[in-house]
């Protein structure tokens, strides 16, 4: 199944999902060129500021709060919006006005909670380390890099003069060994398709990089799409393979009734048999019971009351139904058990009061052969006439 599967995976980087993704400069909004897609808003670099915090001091189930505390102190908004990224114990943060982004959100009809916030310095390529002076939107910011991370940044309007940029360098602690006055030219590059690293809450652990993210989503869903109609395929054919038996079971009912209603017909017979060997005038009780219960259950009767005493029988049945005595009686009459059988006389339609008398063993044994071969000498009908012959509905 992991073979099948390989040549997708592989694709899966150069999958991405289509985005619209809007700009944010200082003196208009640059509108995304398609219109489908999630909607990316890019804050041009005057928007929002940057800190890296320093969290190794402080003990990890307090770093939380800490951060939280340091934030509120740093920014000065009433209403601070974040980026943060873990970079080991440090937390990186870009911080801008939520109020202020809130409201040019509502100009365009868009809802925060489905916007996606990144700020410029985060569609940047990132430096394995070192200094960059990157043309933004507005202006350019300084960056200072350190194992692909960005630890130091500085914006202005312009280019800087070189005491600007030397000030810079000593701010951000770069070695004074690299330090430069020699005030490089702005880089101007395309941005990424993502961030090159992703947002996390301020509980989270670790920084997640963009690049892989949209990777692991495809392979999850193509993998739980794969699993999801492999499991189907298996439940379709466990379920055809179930009907099938059902099929050979039925037929092999079909082809089997004959021979189990005469190994019945054959342990019945062994059993009158036995019963006339040992010299028993009458059948016994179980197998009367037996007999009035089958012929009751065709009437939709049950036996309420039972008294069987010397080849003779009284028995009470009830019905939710009205009862036919003469049905009843005729039923009993044909069954070549019973003989003489009357109805006693009642007001209760639902019930029904019978007294009968047994027949011996030699009379049920003998009319139970008469009627099979009766049965054997009758000419089988063929299956084709049958049918033509049954009554349509």
């Amino acid at each position: 199944m992991q073979k099948q599967f390989l040549p997708f995976l592989r694709a899966l980087p150069s999958l991405r999902l289509p985005t619209r993704r809007y700009s944010r400069r200082l003196e208009a909004l640059v509108p995304a060129a398609g219109k489908l897609g999630r909607v990316q808003w890019v804050m041009s670099r005057p928007f929002y500021r940057f800190c890296r915090f320093d969290l190794k001091s402080v003990p990890k189930p307090q770093r939380v709060q800490a951060l939280e505390l340091q934030i509120r102190q740093w920014t000065p908004f009433a209403n601070t919006g974040r980026y943060l990224v873990w970079q080991g114990e440090d937390a990186l943060i870009w911080a801008w006005d939520a109020d202020r982004l809130g409201a040019d959100l509502a100009t365009q009809n868009f809802n925060p909670n489905r916007v996606e916030i990144l700020p410029e310095s985060l569609l940047h390529p990132p430096l394995a380390g070192g200094l960059r002076l990157a043309a933004c939107l507005d202006g350019v910011e300084g960056q200072l890099w350190q194992d692909g991370f960005l630890v130091h940044s500085r914006w202005w309007p312009v280019v800087p003069t070189e005491a600007g940029w030397l000030n810079f360098q000593r701010d951000a602690g770069h070695s004074a060994q690299l330090q430069s006055t020699v005030v490089p030219p702005p880089a101007r590059q395309d941005w990424l398709l993502q961030p090159w690293a992703r947002n996390v809450p301020v509980g989270g652990g670790g920084a997640w990089t963009a690049p892989y993210e949209t990777w692991l989503v495809g392979a999850g869903v193509l993998i739980l799409a794969g699993m999801t109609s492999w499991y189907g395929i298996q439940l379709t054919k466990a379920r055809q393979a179930i009907e099938l038996r059902k099929s050979e079971l039925k037929t092999a009912e079909t082809i089997a009734s004959p021979i189990f209603e005469a190994r019945q017909k054959a342990l019945d017979a062994q059993v009158r048999i036995e019963l006339l060997q040992k010299g028993g005038l009458y059948p016994d009780q179980l197998a009367v019971m037996a007999t009035v219960a089958k012929l009751l259950s065709k009437n939709k009767a049950t036996l309420s009351e039972w008294d069987y005493r010397d080849g003779k029988l009284k028995i009470t049945v009830t019905s939710p139904d009205k009862l036919s005595s003469s049905v009843l009686i005729g039923a009993l009459l044909d069954s070549g058990w019973f003989g003489d059988v009357r109805a006693a006389p009642t007001s209760d339609l639902t019930l029904l009061t019978l007294t009968m008398d047994i027949m011996r063993w030699s009379h049920i044994t003998e009319k139970s052969a008469d009627e099979s071969d009766q049965k054997a000498k009758e000419p089988p009908v063929p299956a084709k006439a049958a049918q033509k012959d049954a009554p349509r509905p």
